[in-house]
Order: C-alpha cells, then structure tokens, then sequence
C-alpha cells in the first residue's frame, strides 16, 4: 500500500490499577474530591441512580472532548503521510521547499502530536478515571462491613467492568475517523485518476484529428 494511504499506529493505553483503597476523602487525587463533594456525595447520602447518571454524563463529556483531539490527530497524521508520499513522489525535491525546510515540517508536526496531542488525550482519560474511582471507591465505603462488602478481586473486576466499555468505545471511534479518512482520499485518488483517464483519451483524441 502506498505510504500515502497508510493509517494513524493503534493508540494503546493500559488501564491503571485501582489504588484508592484505605484512603480517606481528603486524600484522594483531586478529580476524584473535586467530583464527590462537587455533587455533595458522601456516604449518609449515598443516590445510586444519580451516581449513575453522573457517570454517564462524565463519559459524555469526555467523549466531546477526546472527539476534537481525535480530528487534530487524524489531520496531522494525513498530513505527515501526505508530505511523504509527496517527497517520494518527487523525488525529494519540492519547488517550494527546500530538503531542511522539509524536515523542519516534519519536525514540527512531530512535536505537536508527541508532546501536545498525545499528552492532552491522556491527561483527559486519566482526569476520568480518578473521578470514576473516585465513585468507586465512594461505593465501596458503603459496603464496606456489610454483606455487599466486595474483595479486592471483585472491585477490580467491578472498576474494569466500568471503564473498559467508554475507554474502548472511544478509541474506536479515533480509528473510525482515521479510516474514514483514508477511504475519502482513496476515493478522491480513484477520481484524480478517471480526470487524468479522460484528459489522456480527449488529448489522444484531439491529436488524431489534427493528423488526419
């Protein structure tokens, strides 16, 4: 496949352990305090159903957010593959760009997505995992000495069971924009080719005439 068509590398990120266990309030980080007292969470008042509506609301505001981030990765990484298929194409001579301004480019978009784009996706990802363990941590107070009481094992399967859906969810929708990114330029590279297919018979066609 030409360089030009290749697609963004799969982003992987690796679910952190739950460490929120024996903390108090206080010393949570703090997204997770910030969410808790923010809602006025505790556990005398411990609402299920709101703690679930606000869950939701949280993965629907990350997903508007990683959304954005999500596009600026896909338009950078067209853009470096773009710039290499062209300097392959050409041989490494631009006629507007010299080979060290051509690197510069690169250098630039490179910079921009490992230390800007990158870090930003992260750090939002992170943000919402404290404020879900945060809640986790919430619920297990409540069970704490109770017959729900749950074992380290199961609170982590549990917390999994929480963030692994929205997480995964999320980074599909990063690989679906990249491949529909790539199947538009396929379709306007097949398109670049039926114009040039046609010019070439209506060229061809033209000098027949003119010979004849």
């Amino acid at each position: 496949m030409h360089t030009y068509y290749s697609k963004m590398p799969e982003y992987k990120f690796d679910l952190p352990s739950y460490t929120f266990s024996g903390l108090t309030l206080p010393e949570l980080p703090k997204e997770a305090q910030k969410l808790i007292e923010y809602y006025g969470f505790s556990v005398e008042h411990y609402d299920t159903q709101l703690i679930d509506e606000v869950r939701l609301r949280r993965a629907d505001r990350l997903g508007r957010t990683l959304t954005g981030i999500f596009r600026e990765l896909v338009a950078q990484r067209r853009e470096v593959v773009g710039l290499q298929s062209y300097v392959q194409t050409n041989g490494h001579q631009w006629d507007q760009y010299t080979e060290e301004e051509v690197a510069e480019i690169f250098d630039a978009i490179a910079r921009h997505l490992f230390e800007n784009l990158l870090p930003e996706l992260r750090e939002h990802l992170e943000a919402f995992i404290e404020e879900t363990d945060g809640l986790v941590w919430l619920e297990e107070q409540v069970r704490k000495g109770t017959e729900e009481e749950l074992t380290a094992k199961e609170l982590a399967a549990h917390r999994k069971l929480l963030l692994d859906p929205i997480i995964e969810s999320l980074l599909a929708e990063l690989a679906s924009l990249d491949r529909d990114a790539v199947l538009s330029d396929l379709e306007r590279l097949a398109e670049r080719k039926e114009d040039a297919r046609k010019a070439a018979l209506q060229n061809h066609g033209a000098l027949v005439s003119a010979t004849a």
